[in-house]
């Protein structure tokens, strides 16, 4: 039996099994993971319950968005998420002003 006689069967078994690989191979981009990049923090607590106070003394000063969030081993921050550097340095620089020193801003 020759080569060719042989090699028929088998790729008609592939076919049918769906084994045979595609013409052409389409060109995907990944997902974006992080649709917020950049995170003003205005403080991080070792307690909740002292995120939960300063959370709400934001909430009394027109600061909206903010929420309390576990960061592991330090602590409990109270933050708030940005697309751009810029829009959380100038929020940062607006939380200094209205008393929240420790005020940061952080790459999520």
């Amino acid at each position: 039996m020759s080569k060719t006689k042989m090699m028929l069967p088998i790729a008609a078994l592939s076919v049918t099994l769906g084994l045979a690989a595609p013409a052409v191979a389409a060109v995907t981009k990944p997902p974006v993971h992080h649709v917020t990049d950049f995170e003003a923090v205005a403080g991080i607590f070792k307690t909740k319950a002292a995120a939960t106070k300063t959370l709400a003394d934001l909430t009394a000063k027109g600061h909206k968005g903010f929420k309390v969030e576990l960061d592991g081993r330090r602590g409990v921050e109270v933050e708030k998420q940005f697309k751009t550097m810029n829009e959380a340095k100038t929020e940062q620089a607006a939380l200094v002003k209205d008393g929240f020193k420790a005020a940061t801003v952080e790459r999520s």
